[in-house]
């Protein structure tokens, strides 16, 4: 029997499904999915696509000897990749291209990001920067709002699309896609190793920290840099000393309180 029959067979089990549901979820035949887990047949690589994006996981873990002891040992929590990333090409050239996804359409990104005609109809941006990889699949996303400052409202992020979110390091910046929250700038301050969620915080202090569980995650970025077309003012207070007069100020209030108290 070959690693798919095999990984096929285990993960709907671990999904608590009959090979019928399987097939009505999924849209084939319950004699498909027999004669696979059976290893009777073998999947075009477009049914591997879809079988792999139902059960969350990349295409070449779907075709993995390893699958099973690795789902056994994480309770069948693989953070590594939940899906297959919809990446739009370049038709003249064959290469990938870098979507750009404004304030405008990140609230539409969420049920459009796994549709190719969707990223297609993207804006499309060139990144002439010798620190761009062309091994790495870049998107760029604008910032919405002040919850990051000293990255201002309506910048451009770089951003790097991060396969195993178990590699992230504290203290990242990343753009997360997410069912609930839609799209969001964060920085992580924990990775999916402790208890399944990714613990995120805002630069701004005005704003609180926030936990999405992994089940609530479409896609991670990691930030690579940013652009902006909002020049500072010279005569404007930098961020960074906003914040630290706004704590000092509170700081002295509660000084103050306790003061009186005494």
């Amino acid at each position: 029997m070959s690693p798919f029959s095999q990984n096929l067979k285990f993960l709907r089990g671990a999904k608590g499904l009959t090979q019928a549901q399987l097939a009505e979820k999924t849209g084939l035949t319950r004699s498909v999915i027999s004669s696979y887990e059976e290893g009777r047949a073998r999947p075009r690589m477009q049914t591997l696509q879809l079988i792999a994006f139902f059960f969350k996981i990349e295409v070449d873990k779907l075709l993995s000897p390893d699958l099973i002891n690795t789902g056994q040992r994480m309770a069948y929590h693989d953070f590594s990749g939940l899906r297959v990333l919809t990446v739009p090409v370049n038709e003249q050239t064959n290469e990938e291209t870098i979507p750009l996804v404004n304030v405008k359409a990140t609230a539409g990104y969420t049920a459009g990001y796994g549709d190719v005609d969707y990223m297609q109809a993207l804006p499309k941006a060139a990144l002439p920067y010798p620190e761009i990889s062309k091994d790495k699949t870049y998107r760029i996303f604008q910032t919405d709002g002040d919850s990051m400052l000293p990255v201002p409202d309506k910048a451009y992020l770089i951003c790097e699309f991060v396969r195993d979110w178990r590699q992230l390091r504290n203290e990242t910046c990343c753009v997360v896609v997410t069912l609930n929250d839609g799209v969001v700038y964060k920085r992580v301050i924990n990775n999916l190793m402790f208890d399944g969620t990714l613990l995120l915080r805002s630069d701004n202090p005005e704003f609180r920290p926030f936990s999405v569980p992994a089940e609530q995650i479409l896609e991670v970025w990691k930030t690579v840099g940013y652009t902006t077309f909002s020049l500072p003012d010279p005569y404007e207070k930098a961020p960074g000393i906003a914040h630290l007069e706004t704590a000092l100020s509170r700081l002295t209030k509660e000084v103050k309180k306790l003061k009186k108290k005494k």
